[in-house]
């Protein structure tokens, strides 16, 4: 007996030197020691008055029971049925038990970190570790076990491992759930490999892992952007047996639906139901999602009458997920039969159903059905969030009806709901798309003074503004201010302005901003060179705007449709028609096509016969 038992520990000493075979060598320094409390510092004179208030922690309670057990038995109660709100009231019960002689037993105590553990607060659970380990109390397995985890929360795996050490000195053999701790802390700090090595330890040390362990390592994976990694991990675990369940498989098919591969994450859904893993609502939704976002709806439809089929029933988000997708691809009616069809499932819509179907009807300007569903979303006791009003706001900003906007801002404000930095910059530049720039203004004063910081989105917004209203010097005085706040301008912020320079007549100051970016080492984009073009077409300097067209090619940035549509019309507006002919032809070369406005200067009758010719030729 003695014997099988020191070889059992001496191969769990073995997984975990596996682990720290290319660690650093303070961790194993630390096997030959506890983890001192000093790492984790806690406050441990917390005040027990939420609990003596309910007359089962004090002292007056105890004295009067003449009991201890009568304590013990209601922290029992408390922390299996949720009596323990937070962490003042578990600390009070810990202090308390602590001091009792004989000690509580280490259950009790285990219990109580769970508690604790579940309520997050790591590192306050690490300094009454500590504590016990001081007041004589025996650990054992489960405690280690919640040591450990409370380590590789707070992201110390070396130090979990440090643990567990000490865990097999004192002859305690780690089981399933202690090793699957180590692995999942391993993956939250990024150290997928090691994970993996860990896994095959287990193996190899006849520790078999279960799905929660290789469900850890997949989650890593796929959380940093190794889903091929994954795929090739799952191929493997398949061929040896292994205990793969259906969230195994799940959070790989979403990491291949998240990359864009749809088709090798069908392909993996079916051979997951082949190997007898029978898919879950999470797994169809994720799939449902990534179709939907690819516009593939029948595949959508046939995939939710397979689901019903398997008696696995749709859910809040899964039509959540279907809803959104209809309204942003403008199958605003379909929206409507998914949602009555959720309702008559007995699925009450939530505040996230409701904000895309009103998010739909803004979109295509059905304000009124917006509206419409803003009042039914109250009338079923489902309040609009600030989301909501935003939506609803930005449906009216864009309808330029700023008066409605306006009165459902104040509408938010009176509900207690708190602007946030979108619904501001929604208004802002729903006052700017109107020309009343002195309310977009005050609006940005009060963003401010509610202790929003403005950013490159809103001065952009600002800027906008200013050079489609005819207020450049307004535009330019903002510009400046934004430099010498120690702002770095985006391609966005220089191409407002430039844009605003070209609309106003002010070719040479756009020219002069243009040239100072490629002197600070920017690097212009196609919309930049094409709004410059635009304004060298339009005040007839055709040669300089071949040129830049010509520079642009040069340094690797390819033209766009709108590029050579304004191109064209220049051309074809200085009688350069050999030039609209010749970019005609590349343009066709590139797979390009004329839109409206260079259609409509082709079907001048005017032109010569080579490019009416050729205008023949275009499909």
């Amino acid at each position: 007996m003695a014997a099988r038992l020191r070889t059992r520990v001496a191969s769990l000493r073995s997984v975990a030197s596996a682990c720290f075979r290319h660690a650093s060598p303070s961790p194993l320094l630390l096997l030959h020691r506890p983890v001192s409390i000093s790492l984790f510092h806690c406050d441990h004179n917390l005040l027990r008055s939420s609990l003596c208030r309910r007359n089962f922690c004090s002292v007056a309670a105890i004295s009067e029971a003449k009991n201890a057990e009568l304590f013990l038995d209601e922290v029992r109660y408390r922390c299996k049925n949720g009596g323990l709100r937070n962490l003042d009231q578990a600390r009070s019960c810990f202090d308390t038990m602590i001091g009792f002689r004989p000690l509580p037993s280490v259950a009790d105590f285990n219990l109580l970190l769970g508690v604790i553990a579940r309520m997050q607060h790591y590192g306050a659970n690490i300094g009454l570790i500590e504590k016990m380990d001081v007041g004589g109390v025996k650990f054992n397995l489960h405690s280690f076990s919640i040591w450990i985890n409370c380590l590789c929360r707070l992201k110390r795996v070396d130090l979990g491992f440090a643990v567990m050490g000490r865990m097999l000195r004192l002859g305690f053999e780690p089981d399933v759930v202690t090793l699957n701790t180590l692995v999942n802390g391993l993956c939250i700090e990024g150290k997928l490999s090691r994970a993996v090595q860990l896994v095959d330890v287990m193996k190899e040390r006849g520790c078999r892992p279960g799905a929660v362990t290789y469900g850890a390592v997949m989650k890593g994976l796929v959380r940093t952007g190794k889903t091929s990694l994954a795929v090739g991990l799952l191929d493997k675990w398949e061929g040896r047996s292994c205990r793969l369940d259906v969230v195994t498989y799940t959070t790989v098919i979403e990491g291949l639906c998240k990359e864009g591969r749809l088709s090798e994450a069908l392909n993996l859904f079916k051979k997951m139901i082949d190997k007898g893993v029978q898919p879950n609502v999470v797994t169809y939704t994720t799939l449902i999602h990534a179709m939907c976002c690819t516009g593939q709806w029948e595949e959508v439809e046939v995939l939710v009458m397979e689901m019903i089929q398997r008696n696995v029933m749709p859910n809040e988000r899964t039509f959540n997920t279907i809803i959104d997708a209809l309204c942003k691809d403008g199958m605003l009616s379909e929206a409507e039969s998914a949602f009555d069809a959720m309702i008559r499932r007995g699925i009450e819509p939530t505040v996230v159903t409701y904000n895309s179907l009103i998010a739909g009807y803004c979109l295509q300007n059905k304000m009124d059905g917006a509206e419409n569903l803003f009042h039914l979303m109250v009338e079923r006791s489902c309040p609009p969030n600030v989301v909501t009003y935003t939506i609803v706001i930005d449906g009216y900003c864009k309808g330029k009806t700023m008066d409605k906007a306006v009165n459902m801002y104040r509408e938010m404000l009176r509900k207690g709901l708190i602007p946030d930095f979108i619904m501001y910059n929604t208004l802002i530049g729903g006052f700017c798309h109107v020309g009343n720039m002195q309310a977009a203004e005050e609006l940005s004063m009060e963003m401010q003074n509610c202790g929003h910081t403005l950013d490159l989105q809103t001065y952009g917004i600002l800027l906008d503004g200013y050079c489609k209203h005819g207020h450049l010097d307004s535009a330019v005085a903002l510009f400046r201010q934004l430099e010498n706040q120690g702002f770095r301008s985006d391609n966005v912020i220089y191409n407002i302005l430039i844009n605003g320079y070209c609309n106003n007549g002010k070719l040479e100051d756009a020219k002069r901003l243009f040239r100072s970016l490629l002197d600070k080492g920017c690097r212009p984009d196609v919309v930049m060179y094409t709004t410059l073009i635009n304004g060298l077409c339009k005040e007839g300097q055709m040669t300089e705007a071949r040129m830049m067209f010509q520079e642009m090619v040069r340094i690797g940035c390819p033209a766009d449709a709108a590029t050579y549509n304004i191109l064209i019309r220049g051309a074809l507006t200085n009688n350069d028609e050999l030039g609209a002919l010749e970019l005609l032809r590349k343009m066709r070369d590139n797979g390009f096509s004329v839109d409206s406005l260079t259609a409509e200067s082709l079907l001048d009758d005017r032109l010569g016969p080579h490019i009416l010719e050729f205008i023949q030729e275009l499909p």
